[in-house]
């Protein structure tokens, strides 16, 4: 069997609006001038499918770019999992990002993923670490 990978996704999306169902957790931590308020991604994913989207809401007075950097914050300890960096040149809220994947889950095995976004303008301001998550799907 090959390695079974899982990643928050990478890639802007310049002007593309997709809307998607499901959506994890709320803000931690919101930091005065900018804020995360939603990070909208499929609640499951199918082991090797197509890009999926996610969807960015924030609010503040943001400086572009922006850097959006999406971390592991619990993987199995079978798989291999890593987090993804986006730099968003234009203002765009809200933002659309390629969303997470996995590849080499073979079903019946259903694993649970946890990750935290966070944003950080031009000048360096931090927003909330906001977490989210998914469940990848073998096929």
């Amino acid at each position: 069997m090959g390695k079974r990978t899982v990643a928050a996704g990478r890639g802007f999306l310049a002007g593309a609006l997709v809307v998607l169902a499901g959506g994890c957790g709320g803000p931690s931590g919101a930091v005065d001038g900018l804020t995360i308020v939603s990070y909208e991604v499929p609640p499951e994913v199918l082991s090797d499918s197509a890009a999926t989207r996610a969807r960015l809401t924030w609010s503040g007075d943001a400086v572009f770019p922006v850097t959006i950097r999406s971390s592991v914050t619990f993987c199995d300890s079978n798989l291999t999992c890593s987090g993804a960096v986006d730099t968003v040149a234009s203002a765009s809220n809200p933002i659309v990002l390629r969303g997470p994947f996995c590849t080499n889950i073979r079903a019946p095995q259903r694993y649970r993923f946890g990750f935290s976004v966070r944003m950080t303008d031009a000048n360096g301001v931090q927003s909330n670490a906001f977490p989210w998550a998914f469940t990848c799907v073998g096929r």
